[in-house]
């Protein structure tokens, strides 16, 4: 991606696959030698067990948390994620996930989609991506997003702040 020009902003991996122990080092070890922020949330043992890591695992994860934290990395504090198991009303529900929120960095996790005959026909939860579509594209929900005095951001500015960090020497390689 980097060798195409794309103005890479953070590291992710699909569904967390890269929170577990076994591939976690080699993924900060590519996105901090990039200057880019790691999808990693700030979680404690007992959340990474909820979200199906083991004992020992979820132990190194939350280590993992304090490492970056002491080395300067900014982290997601949050992450939050419209149900892909129910259609319906999503702006109803969006709304009250982002008058929930907690101060700090959220992670808002969606999946919209077009109600197409193909989306139909690949995806089981295709009501529930239809329902995401359409709470986005609700004009009430940017209304209400300012309202509730949150700003929204993508990983760009994250990116910026640990270069400056990392450039001011603040971030620990």
């Amino acid at each position: 991606m980097l060798a195409w020009g794309l103005d890479v902003t953070h590291v992710d991996a699909h569904m967390g696959t890269a929170a577990h122990p076994r591939y976690l080092p080699d993924l900060l070890e590519l996105a901090l030698t990039q200057g880019l922020p790691p999808l990693f949330p700030r979680q404690t043992a007992a959340d990474w067990q909820a979200a199906g890591l083991t004992g020992e695992d979820a132990r190194q994860a939350e280590q993992t948390t304090f490492q970056l934290e002491e080395r300067g990395v900014p982290l997601v504090d949050h992450l939050r994620m419209l149900p892909l198991d129910v259609g319906g009303d999503h702006a109803a529900l969006t709304r009250q996930m982002l008058r929930d929120l907690p101060p700090g960095i959220t992670h808002f996790i969606l999946h919209p989609a077009h109600d197409t005959p193909e989306l139909r026909a690949i995806c089981g939860d295709w009501p529930a991506r239809v329902a995401n579509y359409h709470a986005l594209m609700d004009p009430a929900l940017r209304r209400d997003v300012q309202n509730l005095g949150i700003q929204v951001i993508g990983y760009r500015p994250l990116r910026d702040l640990l270069r400056q960090r990392m450039a001011a020497g603040e971030v620990k390689p």
